[in-house]
Parts: C-alpha cells; sequence; structure tokens
C-alpha cells in the first residue's frame, strides 16, 4: 500500500467510530506491519482484519488467506475491499468460536481483553508452524514471563513447549489510528510440537491451568483443590518426580509440569 495511513483516514471517514471495546485501533506504521506480514505462501489465517491494513500485505505472500472479523460493519467493508482477490474469503465470526485447525500460519492484532484466550486457542488448537501476533506491551510482559517470575502462568508453560524461535518488535502508539493508551509489541514465533507429541495439548494446558489456580498457594495445595486424588497421594506424587510440595506454581519448570500430568494421569 502507498500510504496505509491516508488509506486508513479515508476509510474511517465513511464508516462508524472505531469501537473500543473490540479494540479497533488501526496499524498505520508500514515497516511493522511489513514485520507483522512475515509469513510463506501457505494457508494463512488473519485475525481480526479491521480496514485490511494488514490483509493486504498478507495478500502478496499468501495464495490462500482466510480474514475473521466479527464486527458486521467491518467484515461489509472488508468484502468489499477485496471482491475481485480470488485469494481473499472474508468471515464475518468470532475467533474463540471457528476452527482453526486448518492453518499452517496466523497473524493478527489481538485485543487486550481476550488475548490471553485467543492465544490459548491457537497453541492448543492449531497446530500452527508460525504465529505472528500483535499485543500490548504489558500484556507480553505478563504472558510471556519466564520460570521463577512471580508472573509465570500456564501460557508461558506452554510457550516454553512450542516456541523454537521468536523475534520482537516494539510499535508506538502514535502509529495507530486512534491513538491508544499504551504501546503495543508484534512477537513473530515459530513452533514446534515435537515435545508435546504424545500429549493431548488442550487437556494438559487445562490441567497447568488448574495447577495455577492459586498461584500464592502451593502447588500440593492447588492440586488439592483440583483432582480427586488424596492429598497424601499427591504428596507421594510430587516427591516421586522430585517436585517440592511447598513450592508455589510459578516457581515449577515447565518440564515439571509435564512429568506432573503424566503422573497424574496414571494414578487416575
Amino acid at each position: 500500500m502507498e500510504n496505509v495511513k491516508e488509506y486508513i483516514e479515508q476509510a474511517l471517514s465513511i464508516l462508524p467510530n472505531p469501537k473500543k471495546s473490540l479494540g479497533q485501533n488501526f496499524l498505520f506504521d508500514e515497516s511493522s506491519l511489513i514485520f507483522l506480514s512475515q509469513i510463506e505462501n501457505k494457508p494463512t489465517l488473519e485475525i481480526g482484519g479491521g480496514l485490511g491494513n494488514l490483509s493486504h500485505y498478507l495478500k502478496e505472500r499468501s495464495d490462500d488467506l482466510n480474514v475473521v472479523e466479527l464486527d458486521k460493519t467491518l467484515f461489509k467493508f472488508l468484502s468489499e475491499q477485496f471482491v475481485n482477490d480470488k485469494n481473499v474469503k472474508v468471515i464475518n465470526d468470532d475467533i474463540l468460536k471457528i476452527d482453526v485447525s486448518s492453518y499452517e500460519q496466523i497473524v493478527g492484532s489481538l485485543p487486550y481483553y481476550i488475548t490471553s484466550d485467543i492465544l490459548a486457542k491457537l497453541l492448543t488448537e492449531s497446530h500452527a508452524k508460525r504465529i505472528n501476533i500483535m499485543i500490548q506491551v504489558d500484556a507480553y510482559k505478563r504472558i510471556f514471563a519466564k520460570f521463577l517470575h512471580p508472573d509465570f502462568n500456564p501460557l508461558g508453560v506452554l510457550l516454553t513447549f512450542l516456541v523454537v524461535k521468536k523475534e520482537t518488535k516494539i510499535v508506538s502508539r502514535r502509529y495507530f489510528i486512534p491513538q491508544p493508551h499504551v504501546d503495543s509489541i508484534i512477537i513473530n514465533m515459530h513452533l514446534d510440537y515435537e515435545k508435546l507429541k504424545d500429549v493431548d495439548i488442550k487437556q494438559f494446558y487445562l490441567f497447568v491451568k488448574k495447577c495455577f489456580m492459586n498461584p500464592r498457594k502451593t502447588i500440593l495445595n492447588n492440586l488439592s483443590f483440583v483432582t480427586h486424588l488424596e492429598k497424601s497421594a499427591l504428596e507421594k506424587i510430587l516427591k516421586e518426580i522430585d517436585i517440592d510440595v511447598s513450592k508455589r506454581p510459578a516457581a515449577i519448570e515447565a518440564k515439571s509440569y509435564l512429568t506432573l500430568y503424566q503422573s497424574i494421569i496414571k494414578s487416575i
């Protein structure tokens, strides 16, 4: 696109005001859009097509692009924008409700209020080899927190196993229309599911979520509330796999959660 900012301003002049509740802040920085659209020519899903400012870059790289957009007004606008593009299909639906299993690449700007929910769905249901997302910086710090950090979380456990390469780019808030109150960050991830190939990833994630149900309590206490096993049996399992029963969830390594999950499954 020759002038993305001008394109967005023209589109917004004929459309209703952007909906804050849906996270409608439109990126016009070309270098960031190019960075976010680094994909191969494979089946690709774009989350939240918006005004199509990113879609125009993605369609040049993929011959099979599906764009999902929840907002009916923007869906209609997008459909008109790409009516003559045979390789682009626009879908009016909720990303949390659609089947994402067939896509090899997934790209999009994730609304703040459901960032974790969308990422969890992508990691547990898609098996995409490449996921490029843009999220708010504070969400990034929380979701991508490492082992031993107080914010280490169930998504962080999955990311530890699945992400083999990650590239990031900070995007200033001034490159959006309307301008949000915080900066964003693009995370381009290459994923490999080999380490979890023998595991039901969705069930594993739900198990880890239960382990983090109360982050301030010990792993033993959390497990006591979410499993049918006696506390003594849980204590025995934890000791057998060398997990300190007094540790809090964030102080347990990702690989230990996998061992714990497999041990619990065998015991039930």
